[in-house]
């Protein structure tokens, strides 16, 4: 007589479904049964992936937006930035050349003392031999 087998397959909806195919031979019913079984476990692990698959790409897609606002950021900060730099070391060469100006005002005057002390020395010098 003949053996009725069942057949675990996954239909479109997800649910599971029974088949019952006739077969006369253990062997025939033992390759079947595990092809489907392979077929079954193959297309689970495929439908267990997908979420993680879909979580990857919209997390790269997050990414990419946040990513190209933050280059959008960055290159705004950079002019600010510059701008910024810019007043700063304008302000620097100011006070440079003013620290500059004192200490030659200052160093002017010294040296203008010194001159004349050495003029006088020197006419002193003159006057006395």
């Amino acid at each position: 007589g003949e053996e009725a087998m069942r057949q675990l397959s996954r239909t479109e909806s997800g649910s599971m479904s029974v088949d019952f195919v006739a077969t006369s031979s253990r062997e025939v019913f033992d390759s079947q049964f595990d092809s489907k079984l392979d077929q079954y476990l193959s297309q689970h692990r495929r439908l267990q992936k997908m979420p993680g698959a879909a979580i990857a790409v919209q997390s790269w897609w997050r990414m990419q937006r946040s990513r190209k606002r933050l280059r959008a950021f960055l290159a705004a900060s950079r002019i600010f930035k510059k701008r910024a730099m810019v007043a700063c070391i304008r302000c620097w060469r100011i006070t440079v050349m003013v620290e500059r100006a004192v200490v030659e005002n200052l160093l002017s005057k010294f040296m203008h003392g010194w001159k004349a002390l050495a003029r006088n020395v020197a006419i002193w010098e003159e006057e006395a031999a």
